[in-house]
């Protein structure tokens, strides 16, 4: 089936065209390339507009939102397990939003560290511990600064996690240890 474009006049095929229930052929009237002219102008035209219009919907459409996900929770929930589990592609974009937003690096830059210390710990100089939770190692951070110091396995990162990452308490826990130490 094919459609002439009111913007560029020339007949195209019915794909060309944006789906619309407005209409009455049930496509638009105007082909996806004229379209997305018209939205360049636009934006040219009224800069930002397109954007506060975004967030005005957003902000809006936050109710619904979180009313639809504590209903369908489990669903959601459920769907992401699976697609972690089964699309590296999705594991690897999720995993990289993570360092992202956490640690102010990249997945690609956490896999250079992982390289440069032979995937081993830091501190103990061991593989991480391998188990369903982690077989990974795990990015440590001043808390304060947030800067990245390196990986730990989750035995060492919980370690300096329990003595606040003082280095006071790490110094008095080393003595006490040697000082009970048989000889």
């Amino acid at each position: 089936m094919e459609k002439i474009c009111a913007g560029c006049k020339i007949k195209q095929d019915i794909n060309n065209f944006n789906k619309s229930k407005k209409e009455s052929c049930g496509h638009v009237s105007r082909c996806k390339k004229c379209r997305i002219q018209e939205r360049k102008i636009y934006n040219e035209l009224y800069p930002g507009k397109q954007k506060e219009y975004q967030r005005n919907y957003r902000a809006k459409s936050k109710e619904k939102r979180k009313i639809h996900y504590v209903i369908h929770r489990d669903k959601i929930r459920q769907q992401a397990r699976s697609r972690w589990h089964t699309n590296p592609e999705f594991r690897d974009r999720a995993r990289n939003h993570r360092f992202k937003s956490s640690y102010g690096i990249s997945l690609e830059e956490y896999n250079v560290m992982a390289e440069r210390q032979k995937g081993l710990c830091l501190i103990c100089k061991r593989p991480p511990y391998t188990n369903k939770k982690s077989d990974k190692l795990y990015v440590d951070h001043c808390h304060k600064t947030n800067k990245v110091r390196g990986l730990l396995c989750h035995k060492c990162n919980s370690g300096l996690g329990s003595f606040n990452d003082n280095p006071e308490f790490l110094k008095e826990a080393a003595k006490y240890l040697e000082m009970s130490m048989p000889l």
